[in-house]
């Protein structure tokens, strides 16, 4: 009988190691900015299914994150802060394998006095 069982679990361990499941993860956006008073950028990610975006943080220091899950697939964020170029979030996804396809759009921008700015020359790019 210990034996019997002993197989069993040995089967059922083999069976779980077997299993080829998605790695959760985090990837980095880092914004690129004419720019040195930005104040707030507003963004939407998007990832390939069956990957999901499941959250995001703020990385820059007094920064917040306002986030909205528009489905599985997509995000929408404003960070708000003060924003300069380089890492400004932090992307939780369901598997953060490298070779996963990421597409990000900046929205909106606003100065630190909240002003309204051209989306032209910023880019919010994916960094592991």
């Amino acid at each position: 009988m210990k034996r019997r069982w002993m197989l069993a679990a040995g089967a059922a361990l083999l069976a779980l190691a077997c299993l080829d499941g998605p790695t959760p993860g985090e990837v980095t956006l880092a914004l690129q900015t004419p720019n040195q008073d930005d104040g707030a950028v507003s963004f939407r990610i998007l990832v390939s299914a069956p990957n999901e975006v499941t959250g995001v943080t703020a990385t820059c220091d007094s920064c917040m994150a306002f986030v909205s899950r528009v489905s599985a697939t997509e995000l929408r964020a404003i960070i708000t802060g003060n924003l300069a170029a380089g890492p400004v979030a932090r992307i939780a996804v369901l598997d953060g394998s490298p070779n996963q396809a990421y597409s990000v759009r900046v929205l909106e921008i606003a100065s630190r006095t909240l002003t309204p700015r051209d989306v032209t020359g910023y880019t919010l790019s994916v960094q592991p």
